[in-house]
């Protein structure tokens, strides 16, 4: 049974795409063994979530077949609520992830009209309960067909009254030209609460052409209480009307990067829960000191992440840990 939400419980709905990350390795002869990962950005972020302590449900298309009720077994343990995702009767797309020498991923998509992709506008609720008071997207299924609708439609349901935050989390070998990218972007700025994307998102997005802090100033013009920049080994960046801040990473011994930015996304929510700040008028009043500790806990959720292989997510005593050895200058 999947979990069940009360109007007591304050969720957070991650929306768009779980699939199979398939990671190869190397092997003696013909035989080259492959692990299976389930994930998918939305994904991830809802685990992290769960793992952090925080009600998350998942809203997104969901095959019916073996490796989607893997998905949907791992969404029960963690306890995060999935009825607004019925089983379709596609495909579970996989994604075949190489890494650099540095860890860093690429992602080769096979799936041609899988279960992430053919969500469509009829799976939106009509309302949302009570009990999600924020939403995040993330990734293709907010510019690719047909699934672009049904994340639409839930953006502009949301953004009446909660908060949105969606991740770039660009991904040029499903989303096609950068230009399509950006016409199909543009209409979920002016809904955002927070805009999340990591140096590398922007560089190829925009070809080059507008720097990391060009973007979050046309992100807040457009109407975003909140920007952040993820920078890798660099740390992150926030950007509000009111100026800028910046964290640094940990130095940590890096296996790979896969789902840094989602748990760093989870990071972030999650402290701004703890706050009692998980809206617009939160953010809008949040203390420069505050939003600085959201920084480092988001960053420190991430560095966790890149120590495993894949995307693995700390739980809040880990990341407390791990932010208590900081303070100390201890290694982490």
């Amino acid at each position: 049974m999947s979990a069940l939400i009360t109007k007591e419980k304050r969720v957070i709905l991650t929306c768009g795409e779980a699939l199979m990350d398939v990671f190869l390795r190397q092997g003696g002869g013909l035989a080259r063994p492959a692990v299976f990962a389930m994930g998918g950005s939305p994904f991830n972020v809802a685990v992290a979530l769960a793992r952090q302590g925080v009600k998350a449900g998942f809203f997104g298309g969901l095959s019916g077949d073996a490796f989607g009720q893997m998905l949907r077994g791992i969404l029960d343990a963690e306890g995060i609520d999935h009825t607004l995702s019925p089983p379709l009767p596609f495909k579970t797309t996989l994604a075949i992830v190489s890494r650099d020498t540095i860890g860093q991923p690429s992602y080769d998509f096979r799936g041609h009209e899988g279960a992430d992709i053919m969500f469509g506008a009829s799976h939106v609720p009509e309302t949302l309960p009570d009990a999600y008071r924020a939403i995040v997207l993330s990734s293709y299924p907010m510019v690719v067909e047909p699934v672009r609708h049904a994340m639409l439609a839930i953006a502009q349901l949301a953004a009446r009254d909660r908060l949105v935050s969606i991740d770039v989390n660009y991904r040029p070998a499903l989303v096609g030209s950068s230009l399509l990218w950006a016409e199909r972007f543009a209409p979920y700025e002016p809904l955002a609460t927070i805009v999340k994307a990591s140096e590398e998102d922007i560089a190829l997005a925009y070809e080059g052409q507008r720097t990391p802090d060009a973007a979050a100033a046309h992100w807040l013009a457009r109407g975003a209480a909140l920007v952040l920049i993820t920078r890798g080994a660099d740390g992150a960046s926030a950007y509000t009307a009111g100026g800028s801040l910046h964290a640094a990473a940990p130095r940590v011994a890096v296996v790979d990067t896969v789902g840094a930015g989602d748990c760093f996304h989870a990071g972030f929510l999650a402290a701004l829960d703890r706050l009692g700040a998980l809206s617009r008028d939160g953010i809008e009043t949040l203390s420069a000191v505050n939003l600085q500790a959201c920084l480092i806990r988001a960053i420190a959720a991430a560095s966790l992440n890149v120590t495993r292989e894949g995307t693995n997510p700390p739980t809040a005593a880990a990341i407390d840990a791990a932010l208590a050895l900081q303070d100390t200058g201890m290694p982490s």
